[in-house]
């Protein structure tokens, strides 16, 4: 297995990119890109309490664009030394000559002015090893299994990544971050229990930049006993219900409804409800969302948090709903040359072997109120919690229908039963303009950053009578 100090050293990377730019440069191209990274990872899962896998993983490469009148050649390699590079120009080269100009294209981004932002490294996290790994997911698996004899089955898993990259354009974009680089961790849960014939599960996770952040002892704690809540469900009445959403919830129906109706690819192709809205009242006022490539919380960046994007546009924070007014939409260099206008840094990158595509940096709902869940439980006569789904709205039209994966009835303040076989209904539109409060127990869903909120009313469909 490959050592993770085995790929080359990214001190030498700037000067290997802009030799490999100057090559490209030299075949009458209109403009090139160049990207490499690399990234350690580590892995480790339990599945059904028995250890399933872990490794480390070391990936390293180059991406590269060349732009000949409109036209786009994209290729890239695993082996950083010379011969292979230049050999990757050629192709593109010929491929950008050849290939069909696309006049949408306008231009890849010039350079810009980048902050420097801290939170983003754990070196503690950066040093552990396979081992390290491993003890956490028994940890999160001893937890889990110790809660209940009706505990069943547990499955647990833990990966970190450290990754570093380098990007070059010949616009004079110089985007580095080499020295510390970025590093996130995750850790899940994921709990089946039985009491008789009964059968559910339920499940915990935890996503962040430092290792300190961890606690598999409550997220093996926490997914046992909402699975133990889970059991001796109940069909309820098919009828109009106030809701309550978990944070989990929100992140299958609220996140995407938010950050692909705001990609402006979507909006320029008509497959957004959100599409021909801009500076319109789409919500309630008590909606305020950001989109946030800056953010720090607790001294700890977010993980979309970083000082440019996947294009080496300079990150900021921007109002993306403000007074349920929606303000922008999302754009990385070629929808915003499309329009006429900058783009808005969300040029995202997976690695060096994809081209950029548009997202959400860290979308943010603010919160409105002191409240949390417990607080909009306890203020309920009659509703319904709903605390995931495994499905999300339909973004072209903005309607929901959904699954009840994990639910409760509330009836005078507290929680009645689970539910089963139920499903949601709503458009989106009616969603934001049905919001009555949001709570200000936020959840860090990965780039998603959200509290538990109520609407004042859904369809529900149960059991007719």
């Amino acid at each position: 297995m490959m050592n993770s100090r085995d790929y080359p050293d990214p001190s030498s990377w700037e000067t290997l990119g802009k030799k490999l730019m100057n090559e490209a440069l030299k075949h009458d191209v209109d403009q090139v890109e160049v990207f490499i990274s690399s990234s350690r990872r580590l892995i480790a899962e339990i599945e059904k309490n028995s250890l399933k896998s872990s490794q480390e993983i070391i990936d390293y490469g180059c991406g590269l664009r060349i732009i000949k009148d409109g036209c786009i050649g994209f290729g890239f390699v695993t082996n950083l030394k010379w011969d292979t590079l230049s050999k990757m120009v050629l192709q593109l080269v010929h491929l950008a000559k050849s290939g069909t100009p696309d006049p949408n294209f306008k231009s890849l981004p010039t350079a810009g002015s980048y902050q420097v932002i801290p939170g983003r490294h754990d070196s503690t996290l950066a040093a552990i090893d396979v081992t390290e790994a491993i003890k956490v997911v028994l940890e999160i698996e001893k937890e889990a299994a110790g809660y209940s004899n009706e505990v069943y089955s547990v499955n647990a898993s833990f990966y970190t990544s450290e990754t570093k990259c380098f990007l070059l354009n010949s616009l004079g974009v110089e985007a580095f971050d080499l020295d510390e680089g970025a590093t996130s961790v995750g850790i899940s849960a994921d709990v089946t229990v039985k009491r008789g014939t009964d059968m559910s599960s339920g499940y915990d996770f935890q996503h962040g930049r430092f290792f300190k952040i961890l606690d598999p002892v409550k997220i093996g704690k926490k997914a046992a006993k909402l699975a133990i809540e889970t059991l001796g469900s109940q069909r309820i009445e098919t009828g109009q219900y106030p809701i309550i959403f978990h944070p989990f919830a929100l992140n299958s129906i609220l996140r995407p409804a938010i950050s692909s109706a705001i990609n402006a690819e979507s909006v320029q192709y008509h497959r957004s409800f959100l599409t021909g809205k801009l500076n319109e009242q789409v919500g309630c006022k008590l909606l305020n969302v950001i989109d946030d490539g800056r953010y720090v919380r607790n001294g700890m960046a977010a993980l979309g948090t970083s000082s440019f994007d996947g294009e080496g546009t300079p990150k900021i924070s921007r109002q993306i709903l403000e007074n349920g007014i929606l303000k922008t939409y999302l754009h990385d260099s070629y929808t915003a040359g499309k329009d006429g206008i900058s783009s808005t840094g969300n040029a995202i990158r997976s690695n060096y072997g994809y081209t950029p595509y548009i997202g959400p940096n860290n979308l943010r709902v603010l919160p409105r109120s002191s409240k949390t869940l417990d607080d909009f439980i306890h203020e309920c006569d009659d509703g319904i919690l709903l605390y995931t789904t495994g499905d999300s709205p339909n973004i072209t039209t903005g309607d929901f229908s959904g699954l009840i994966m994990i639910g409760f009835r509330i009836l005078k303040g507290s929680i009645e039963h689970p539910i089963k076989q139920a499903m949601m209904g709503i458009n989106m539109i009616d969603f934001f303009n049905k919001i009555e409060e949001i709570g200000n127990d936020v959840r860090d869903l990965g780039r998603f950053h959200v509290p538990s909120l109520r609407i004042s009313s859904a369809q529900i469909a149960g059991e007719k009578h």
